[in-house]
This record gives structure tokens, C-alpha cells and sequence, in this order.
């Protein structure tokens, strides 16, 4: 019983730092505004019609929405870099609890066999 404790508890403290992870780095958010401008910068055009100022508020607008989408990109490319590496070092964590058991009867017997085997 206090094993299958074990197995549990690890397994809902794995699922509860990939949670926070997803959190911490807000990938779901960050992917619904993958697009959106940095930092909500835009550039308002100017009344009137002048083409000069309505290309210059698009190449700016451009700009704001690239950089928004770079940075987004490296965040979301590191954040799911460690959401894998975490679910690999938790399932090899996992599977050590999983085979605890057989790591001592193997290392008495594995014990016995280089005492014998030496002699």
C-alpha cells in the first residue's frame, strides 16, 4: 500500500510541474497572441489622407507585430524545450520508483556473484 502511495504522489507531483510549467510560461496565451503587437505598441495614423504617414504607421505597426512575434517565439520555443524535458526526467524518475524494488534483491545477488566469481 505505501507503495502505491509512492507511485501516486510522484506521479501527481510530475502532472503539477508540468501544470505550473504551462502556466509559467503561459503557452496557451502566448500562442492565441502569437501575432499581436509587442507590448501593445501600435501607431495611430493621422487625420487626414497622406499616404507618407499611412505607410509609415503600416512599417511600424509591422515592425511592433515581428519583434511581438519573435520574442513570443523564443518563449514558446523554450517553454515547450523544458515542458519535454521535464517529462523525460519524470518518466525516468517514475520508472526508477516504478523498479525500486528489484534494485536491492538485484544488487544483493549481483554482490554475491563478484564475491564468488573473485574468489
Amino acid at each position: 500500500m505505501i507503495f502505491a502511495d509512492l507511485l501516486s504522489g510522484l506521479f501527481g507531483a510530475w502532472m503539477n510541474i508540468e501544470r505550473f510549467l504551462v502556466n509559467f510560461f503561459s503557452l496557451p496565451l502566448l500562442a492565441r497572441s502569437f501575432f499581436a503587437p509587442f507590448r501593445k505598441m501600435q501607431e495611430k495614423k493621422a487625420p487626414g489622407f497622406d499616404p507618407e504617414n499611412i505607410a509609415e504607421v503600416f512599417v511600424a505597426n509591422l515592425v511592433s507585430r515581428f519583434i511581438g512575434m519573435l520574442v513570443r517565439g523564443v518563449l514558446i520555443i523554450l517553454g515547450v524545450v523544458t515542458e519535454v524535458a521535464v517529462l523525460i526526467i519524470g518518466f525516468i524518475f517514475y520508472l526508477t520508483a516504478l523498479f525500486s524494488p528489484l534494485f536491492v534483491p538485484a544488487s544483493i545477488l549481483l554482490g554475491i556473484f563478484l564475491i564468488i566469481s573473485s574468489l
